[in-house]
Formats: structure tokens, C-alpha cells, sequence
């Protein structure tokens, strides 16, 4: 009797075992998200904010990382931001624009951008896309603008040309912008695994080329204002 009981004892706990290194195995499938929101190009400067600072003050930082006056530029440069992704550290890749009219060596561009506009105020007030909202919203206003791309004539041909575009307060919460670029790219990658599964993809069984490819086909390209919105108000 002892040993039926012990042999049961010993396969119970092989199933339990089985069924922990079968979880396991699906958690990492799934890191297919941690790879595509999380920017791992190393020749990317890696950018610790200070939202306290003045936005010259960061500008002049982000020069020091290219070594280089980026206005020269007259265009959109890039960065990673540290950032805590699906429980990982990883970056997420931001731009700044240094073109006119921050840089006023820079022609007035002609060009299209299609600018989703984030604004975090000195209250930790939130405005997308020209309305003031509850955090919570967001992924909503995120999802209607993403559903436009290629659709509406007014808004953005391709992903390639969606451009979220914040701005802060420098008494603005850290925590908050945090929690917003949370939304954010969450938001984003929400969008993406509904678009996949309508062509009836599994998404955490995709190899890291094709994730790279989707990288590419659907980017998150969020920009920091760093003064541009200043620079473009009527002077008094």
C-alpha cells in the first residue's frame, strides 16, 4: 500500500513539474513582445532623462551623445530611452526633431508629418489629440487613430508616417510620463496583435526576422517636442 501510495506521490509531482516547465516554455514564446517594442540597435545613444531640465538644456545633452551640433542635421534623430518593458530592461527609441524651428539654421520644411499629440501639464493633466482625457483613455484614442492609417485622407498613408508626439511640464510627474509611454506602447502593440490575428497569425510563434520586419512595417516612432511647440507659438 505504501508503495502505490508513493508511486502516486511521485507521479503527481511529475505532472506538476511537467505543467510548470510547460508554462515556462509559452512565458518565453511570448517574449516576442519584450522584442518588438524594446529598440536594441546599439549605435543609438542611450538617453537618461531629467524632464526637470529645461528642454535646451536636454538638447545640448543629446548633442554630447552624438558629439556633434545636431542641428546640422536639419532632421529627426534618435535615441533609447531606458525603460522597464514586459517586466525586462529594455529601450524604447525616441526622436527629437532638430530641424526649424528650433534649429534656425534649418529651412522651413516641407514635408508631411502626422503628429499625435501627448501633452502632460504642470497638474498631471492629460491631452491627446487635442482633448483633454483621463489616462485610461488613452489606448482608445490610440486604437481610433492607428484604425485611420491608410484610410483616412486627411491622416497618415502608412504607419511608417504615425508620429506620437509629447510634451511635458517640468514639474510634470516622472511617474506619469512614465505610466503614459506605458499606454503608449502598449497601445501600439495592442493594435499590432489585432491586426495579426485577423490574418490569423500567432504572434508569439513568429522568429525574431519576422518580428524585425514587423518592427519595420508598423514602428512606434514617438517624438519629444523639447521646446518645439515654443519655438512655433505666436511671440507677445
Amino acid at each position: 500500500m505504501r508503495i502505490f501510495q508513493k508511486k502516486i506521490t511521485t507521479l503527481a509531482l511529475y505532472i506538476v513539474t511537467l505543467a510548470l516547465l510547460t508554462s515556462c516554455s509559452v512565458k518565453n514564446d511570448c517574449n516576442n513582445q519584450f522584442e518588438f517594442v524594446s529598440c536594441n540597435i546599439d549605435s543609438i545613444p542611450i538617453l537618461n532623462l531629467d524632464i526637470t531640465k529645461h528642454p535646451d538644456t536636454i538638447r545640448k545633452e543629446m548633442n554630447k551623445l552624438y558629439n556633434s551640433d545636431l542641428c546640422k542635421n536639419c532632421s529627426l534623430v534618435d535615441f533609447r530611452l531606458p525603460f522597464t518593458i514586459d517586466n525586462q530592461k529594455g529601450y524604447l527609441k525616441i526622436m527629437t526633431d532638430f530641424d526649424f524651428p528650433v534649429c534656425e539654421n534649418c529651412p522651413i520644411p516641407i514635408r508631411r508629418r502626422n503628429n499625435f499629440s501627448i501633452m502632460i501639464n504642470s497638474r498631471n493633466q492629460l491631452s491627446a489629440g487635442g482633448k483633454l482625457i483621463p489616462l485610461d483613455s488613452l489606448q482608445s484614442e490610440i486604437n481610433r487613430y492607428l484604425s485611420t492609417v491608410g484610410i483616412d485622407k486627411m491622416g497618415p498613408e502608412n504607419f511608417g508616417q504615425v508620429n506620437f508626439r509629447m510634451f511635458w511640464d517640468q514639474s510634470s510627474s516622472i511617474e506619469f510620463l512614465d505610466s503614459v509611454l506605458i499606454s503608449l506602447y502598449s497601445s501600439h502593440l495592442s493594435f499590432v496583435l489585432a491586426e495579426l490575428e485577423k490574418e490569423g497569425i500567432d504572434f508569439c510563434k513568429l522568429e525574431k526576422t519576422t518580428i524585425k520586419q514587423l518592427k519595420e512595417k508598423y514602428p512606434l516612432r514617438i517624438e519629444f517636442d523639447l521646446g518645439k511647440i515654443e519655438k512655433n507659438s505666436p511671440k507677445r
